[in-house]
């Protein structure tokens, strides 16, 4: 055999694999198609037959409600504000289907105090400008039609964060996978393994958590491969997991490794990249929250009471222990710009040695904190504290567990445990080990 044929069969055999390789990256895809097509007809499946236990709506939860009542109001009233969503009582149940126990109350900028969703308002805002254009095109009402509606719109947002989700996952199968069996393994438990497609019937933060903190990931590995040289890559991976953290507080734990990372592995200039990504959504996430409420805290920070405004001694302070507001006192708090009049009334609260006034004609509440030689009156800044909240008495899973090592045994391996719900979950740490032992950077992000 001649050097030049020598040289045509090694040609032969690289073109033989390369072909060999094409047909079976080709079937792979293939598989990963049929796996998400069924799984998302599933999801689709029950979405369009989702229905409240109760019937009057497609509304599952306390959580799934309370977002809802911030998209209606917002469309239909053009406020944050809920008070009419959750008193709506049904015509045939009587039920008041709009409810939600995720719910505080606060005076806002008309003076008056109103009721809003406890959740943060950047995901509602969103999904608030779909439900704008199905009211406002098709002319249909969420609170006349909320099955049309709502299970339109649930098709709409989690179907298009399943699509991302199973696109997403598929690339990155592809670029780490070492097998074919062990890529299509990983791709089934992605598509049927998972809570993930369980959430897409429910108007949660969980479903755009987890796409979100998934893209963050994939944009950050992007990074790595481009060297941090788009800029453009490296806002993506901010804005997700930016996104990510505005949905899921413990994402912020991602943020700020993949950040590190950006920064030790590619350069200041990339992670310059990732921090403005991070700022757009933090400035998103504070700006609605500001709408909605008229702060920057978000509502689930407001469990305390406020900052002192005045301290009530001698004749006042027996007085508002006896529960009468005096000219006195009324003059004080006018000194500090605090409006009330002298019908306000003051009354005991759950809490030993706390009194609240309450004005009805200012709708204006203060916290009156009882000492032995003064009362210290401050701002209402418990917002979960309101006549027949329910957080005055929480039941079940909602009184909180006492014990750290219970409620982590639970949240690993108990009912609602992370191993329990998702056992493949306990491979990922003899997967991370094995890839760590080879010192393949390619498995590594």
């Amino acid at each position: 055999m001649t050097e030049a044929d020598g040289s045509q069969g090694d040609g032969d055999v690289l073109l033989t694999n390369c072909l060999e390789n094409e047909t079976r990256r080709r079937l792979r895809r293939n598989v990963y198609l049929l796996l998400a097509v069924t799984a998302l007809g599933a999801a689709f499946g029950r979405i369009v037959q989702v229905r409240a236990s109760t019937g009057e709506s497609p509304m599952l939860s306390a959580n799934d409600r309370s977002r809802w009542c911030t998209i209606a109001a917002l469309v239909n009233e053009g406020t944050y504000a809920i008070d009419s969503l959750v008193e709506k009582r049904h015509a045939e149940t009587n039920r008041r289907y709009w409810y939600s126990i995720d719910m505080v109350r606060h005076r806002a900028a008309d003076g008056k105090e109103h009721a809003y969703s406890s959740k943060p308002p950047l995901l509602p805002t969103l999904i608030a400008g779909e439900y704008w254009v199905i009211k406002n095109v098709l002319g249909v009402d969420i609170v006349e039609h909320p099955f049309y509606v709502m299970r339109a719109i649930l098709l709409l947002t989690n179907g298009f964060l399943l699509v991302c989700y199973f696109w997403i996952m598929a690339g990155l199968i592809e670029r780490w996978g070492t097998t074919d069996w062990g890529r299509i393994a990983t791709f089934f438990v992605v598509s049927w393994g998972t809570l993930i497609t369980t959430y897409a019937v429910t108007l949660s933060n969980h479903l755009p958590a987890a796409v979100a903190a998934l893209a963050a990931v994939a944009a950050v590995e992007r990074v790595r491969r481009e060297g941090g040289k788009y800029i453009s890559t490296t806002v993506l991976a901010g804005l997700a997991a930016g996104f990510a953290v505005a949905n899921e507080l413990p994402a912020l734990s991602l943020l700020a490794l993949l950040g590190a990372w950006i920064w030790w592995q590619v350069s200041w200039r990339a992670c310059g990249g990732y921090a403005v990504g991070c700022l757009l959504v933090a400035s998103a996430f504070f700006g609605t929250n500001y709408l909605a409420h008229g702060t920057w805290k978000p509502a689930y920070a407001h469990r305390h009471d406020g900052e002192t405004l005045v301290e009530l001694v001698g004749p006042e302070r027996d007085a508002a222990v006896d529960g009468v507001v005096t000219s006195s006192i009324v003059s004080k708090l006018g000194q500090v710009s605090v409006t009330v009049s002298e019908k306000a009334t003051i009354s005991r609260t759950a809490k030993n040695g706390r009194l609240m006034l309450w004005d009805e004609e200012n709708q204006r509440r203060l916290a009156l904190i009882v000492g032995r030689e003064k009362v210290e009156v401050r701002a209402w800044g418990n917002w979960y504290d309101y006549p027949k909240s329910y957080w005055l008495n929480p039941q079940g899973v909602d009184r909180g567990e006492p014990s750290r090592m219970l409620y982590s045994m639970h949240m690993l391996v108990g009912h609602h445990g992370v191993f329990s719900l998702t056992p493949v979950w306990l491979l990922s740490f003899g997967g991370a080990f094995l890839c760590l032992r080879s010192g393949s950077h390619d498995l590594r992000l």
